[in-house]
């Protein structure tokens, strides 16, 4: 397959010409199949792998798109922006190799830092859930402690009626 490659020297987009015409001008998909490495070496910059573009389908005009993008928990599938796969780990997603389209590599500190942003919010949001879930809990022991005052003060109420009916 041939490609073309795009960089900043902080990103590295690489794009491979699936699609060919004939002679008559019909358009068809390349097959070759494309394994794209973990990890990229361009000169002296590392660039980590973060995500990959598929294209499912026999011409550039029809078809599906779906992208595999590195998160902070491993990677995940995505399509028409919905989580289809998850992957918790560090090694290749399964991939198609003859629908690779697009892959893009980021130098490894960029990589480094947006996962530590990223686990920075997912850490904040946890703490944030967990905090709600202790009010939550507070407020339901508060109104159960409520609720226990009260039939206590109910019963003592209905045993100093009955005790004043037993006297007259």
């Amino acid at each position: 397959a041939s490609y073309r490659i795009r960089s900043d020297r902080e990103v590295v987009i690489i794009r491979i010409s699936r699609y060919e015409r004939d002679v008559y001008g019909n358009q068809s998909k390349r097959h070759d199949s494309v394994r794209p490495e973990m990890q990229l070496l361009l000169g002296d910059v590392e660039y980590q792998l973060v995500a990959i573009l598929e294209h499912h389908g026999n011409t550039g005009q029809s078809g599906h798109y779906q992208v595999v993008v590195r998160v902070a928990s491993g990677w995940e599938r995505r399509s028409d922006g919905q989580l289809v796969e998850r992957n918790p780990h560090d090694h290749a997603p399964r991939l198609n190799g003859r629908d690779v389209y697009v892959v893009l590599y980021a130098r490894q500190n960029i990589v480094a830092a947006r996962m530590a942003r990223t686990q920075a919010r997912q850490e904040a949001r946890q703490k944030r859930k967990e905090e709600e879930e202790q009010k939550a809990n507070e407020e339901l022991r508060r109104q159960a402690e409520q609720q226990r005052k009260a039939e206590e003060e109910r019963k003592a109420r209905e045993e100093a009626e009955r005790k004043l009916q037993e006297k007259k």
